[in-house]
């Protein structure tokens, strides 16, 4: 039995039929350029602090699979126990620069086979994508950091809270 509380399922092994599900599965989409929303100059990012950096590290689960950089969840936590300083310098210049690593946006994709299906559909495939731990801890930062102006500056809070009303700011 797996982890997923039904017998080991076998893997397709035909890279013909790897490919037909991936493409059904994850049909192509034509990228544009990147989003890029304007920021005010006036507005500077706070530094990520040790509390957001331990809220985003103990919602990791350590013994779940590691994404394509192979690093256990918890040699990850261990090192951010550790070191936590390297990891706020790390986290902290993602957000002031904006940039997200691609290596992070990196993932692998694992086909879990569903019960009594037949393989030869890629219908009979549940995709997992699996991503690295170190982004997913970013994107929690982010999360609660970016979309909860209120716990970080009160003023932001203010100005979404006027515009989301439609009264604009009024300065």
């Amino acid at each position: 039995m797996s982890r997923l509380g039904c017998p080991q399922a076998k893997q397709p092994s035909s890279p013909l039929l790897v490919r037909g599900a991936v493409a059904a599965l994850f049909p192509r989409v034509p990228s544009g350029p990147a989003l890029r929303l304007p920021r005010r100059a006036e507005e500077p990012i706070p530094a990520v602090t040790l509390e957001e950096l331990k809220g985003a590290q103990s919602r990791i689960k350590e013994r779940s699979a590691p994404g394509p950089d192979g690093i256990p969840n918890s040699a990850l936590k261990i090192a951010i126990a550790a070191r936590p300083d390297i990891f706020l310098r790390v986290y902290t210049t993602c957000l002031e620069t904006g940039v997200f690593p691609p290596v992070w946006k990196r993932q692998r994709l694992v086909l879990i086979p569903k019960a009594g299906q037949t393989p030869d559909e890629p219908s009979s495939y549940r995709p997992l994508c699996m991503l690295d731990t170190a982004g997913k801890i970013l994107e929690r930062i982010i999360y609660a950091t970016g979309w909860k102006p209120s716990q970080r500056d009160p003023e932001a809070s203010r100005r979404s809270d006027s515009t989301a009303s439609g009264k604009g700011d009024q300065r």
